[in-house]
C-alpha cells in the first residue's frame, strides 16, 4: 500500500481526472507497486523510474537500509507484468545511483535490466545534506578526484558507456 498520504491523493487525482495526453513520470523506491491504485494509474504513466542502486541483495541491504531485495524485484515484476497485461506504453525504467559501494555491480545491473525486460539509467550521485564533506567525497567515485574514478570508467565503457571528461 502506498504509504505518502500525498502521493495517494496525487494518484488518485490523476486517475480521478482521466486524461491521458498529460505524460507524468513516476519515480519510487519501490515499495508500493503492489497498491492496486498504482494499477489503475498505470495508464496514466509515461515513465515508472525505480530506484535500485544495486544488483545484489547484500549491495541494496548497505545502501538500502530498511529496504527489502525479494520484495523490490517481487514487486517490480508484477508490475511489469501489469503493463504487459494492460498494452500500455508505459516505460519502465530501473535506477542506479552510482556510488563507491555499488559501482563495480554496473554490468550486472545492466544485466538484471536486460533479463526484466526494462531500461537501466544511471545517475550521478548529489549529496542532500546526508553526509558530512568528507564521507561524500569518499563515496562520490564519479568525482575525477576519486581514486576509483579510473576503474569506474572501465567499467562504464564494459557496458558501452563511454565518458568524455
Amino acid at each position: 500500500q502506498c504509504k505518502s498520504n500525498v502521493s495517494l491523493e496525487l494518484f488518485n487525482y490523476i486517475i480521478a481526472k482521466g486524461n491521458k495526453n498529460i505524460q507524468n513520470i513516476v519515480q519510487t523506491n519501490g515499495s508500493m507497486l503492489k497498491s492496486t491504485t498504482v494499477s489503475k494509474l498505470l495508464p496514466y504513466i509515461q515513465q515508472l523510474r525505480i530506484s535500485y542502486d544495486a544488483a545484489t541483495e547484500s549491495t541494496y541491504n548497505k545502501i538500502r537500509v530498511n529496504g527489502n531485495w525479494t520484495k523490490l524485484l517481487e514487486n517490480t515484476q508484477l508490475i511489469i507484468n501489469e503493463v504487459r497485461k494492460q498494452n500500455l506504453r508505459t516505460m519502465i525504467s530501473l535506477d542506479f545511483v552510482i556510488q563507491i559501494d555499488n559501482y563495480k555491480e554496473i554490468p550486472a545491473f545492466f544485466a538484471l535490466c536486460k533479463d526484466l525486460g526494462v531500461t537501466p539509467t544511471l545517475q550521478k550521485m548529489w549529496n542532500w545534506g546526508t553526509w558530512e564533506l568528507n564521507e561524500f567525497k569518499q563515496k562520490n567515485v564519479i568525482d575525477i578526484a576519486h581514486n576509483a574514478h579510473a576503474e569506474l570508467l572501465d567499467i562504464m565503457k564494459s557496458v558501452g558507456i563511454h565518458v568524455t571528461e
